[in-house]
């Protein structure tokens, strides 16, 4: 076709550059908040990770993160031109260790310091608190509790942090027992005799057993 007509039409093709994503993940104990970052050059987002999370924030945050929501977070970014990218960030959730301060105590106030114990052995720092504790080591998690001077429940705390600094705390009850004024009365017997009564009055109706020491 020698006389066939042609029309030109310019047109310009534009191609856009893909947004810039860039994520951060965390590393957090139970319980505490997971903080998701994204810091490209989007203007939405589309995140989706483990334990079936799902966000449209930019930098979202997990309240009371449990082990399972550990693991990889995707991060899927739009920007004006309805260009997308994505990128991915990582999360370790830490296990909190298990503290057991160990059973509930009785002691009567005049009895010698006694050794408290708790469990695990920290793995990098266990405290002893409360009325009472002295001589707390770090190291291999006991300390001591003079009940000298107390009466009654005395709630002393073992925390434990591991070397993740996670940390966990028990509780254990020290009963200090009051020990009791007892009073005896003066007693006179003549020589030869067998027996004499003795009376011992005291206000402890607890107590089923004596001990009577003469000097």
């Amino acid at each position: 076709y020698d006389n066939a007509c042609q029309v030109t039409d310019p047109f310009t093709i534009t191609i856009n550059a893909l947004p810039t994503c860039t994520a951060g993940g965390d590393t957090v104990c139970e319980g505490e908040s997971i903080n998701l970052t994204e810091m490209g050059n989007g203007t939405s987002w589309s995140w989706t990770g483990p334990d079936g999370f799902m966000s449209s924030f930019q930098n979202p945050t997990i309240n009371n993160a449990t082990t399972a929501m550990g693991g990889t977070y995707t991060v899927v970014v739009t920007d004006d031109n309805d260009c997308t990218s994505s990128c991915t960030a990582e999360v370790t959730v830490n296990a909190l260790p298990m503290a057991d301060a160990g059973d509930d105590i009785e002691v009567c106030e005049n009895e010698n310091a006694i050794t408290l114990t708790g469990t695990p052995a920290p793995g990098t720092s266990g405290t002893w608190t409360g009325t009472g504790v002295t001589d707390a080591s770090t190291t291999d998690a006991t300390a001591m509790f003079d009940p000298s001077g107390l009466s009654g429940d005395q709630i002393v705390t073992y925390t434990v942090v591991d070397d993740n600094g996670c940390s966990d705390s028990a509780e254990a009850t020290v009963t200090v027992k009051d020990v009791a004024a007892n009073s005896i009365e003066d007693v006179s017997v003549c020589d030869g005799e067998d027996t004499a009564p003795i009376t011992l009055t005291t206000p402890d109706s607890d107590i089923t057993h004596y001990t009577l020491k003469f000097d």
